[in-house]
């Protein structure tokens, strides 16, 4: 008897371990998600659609190396939110140090606008990030701009332009 539960259960060890090797053959991965975002690149879908409107239309801009911008910042406009994420540098997949700044997080209720007018202005309330990273020249932000254009809660992504007073 106790023979038969001992190769029972090596049997059930081993059936264990080829699933597992399969796993690994196959490249499966098992995402463990931080706050929406696994370390692999991936994003949570239901935490997407838990803080992002993913039915908005994503706006990408032409850029081109011409144009007088800063060589250590990008503009980054989030999809409309009301949640108000703030989000880390985890979530942006860059492979170097940045300093992320927050603008218009949540939007505090303004008591001048009726409940249709303030619902309006949250349909169109946009969070925005500003992007520090260390200057490498103009193309370096171009390519930045294109990796993070990708990133599913992005709306649209541009460098910071100067503005000329004459």
């Amino acid at each position: 008897m106790k023979k038969e539960n001992c190769l029972t259960l090596n049997n059930i060890a081993a059936i264990i371990a080829l699933l597992l090797f399969a796993l690994l053959l196959t490249g499966c991965h098992i995402h463990k998600y931080v706050d929406g975002v696994c370390d692999c690149g991936s994003f949570d879908e239901k935490w997407l659609k838990q803080n992002f409107n993913m039915e908005e239309e994503v706006n990408h801009i032409e850029i081109n190396i011409n144009q007088d911008f800063t060589d250590d910042e990008i503009c980054v406009v989030l999809r409309n939110s009301r949640t108000y994420p703030i989000l880390n540098e985890r979530h942006f997949l860059l492979n170097e140090k940045v300093i992320l700044e927050h603008l218009f997080n949540e939007p505090k209720r303004d008591s001048r606008y009726t409940d249709d007018e303030w619902e309006k202005y949250l349909n169109n309330y946009h969070q925005m990030v500003i992007i520090h990273i260390e200057p490498q020249g103009k193309e370096h932000i171009i390519e930045l701009i294109k990796q993070i254009e990708k990133l599913p809660f992005v709306l649209a992504a541009e460098p910071n332009y100067l503005e000329h007073l004459d």
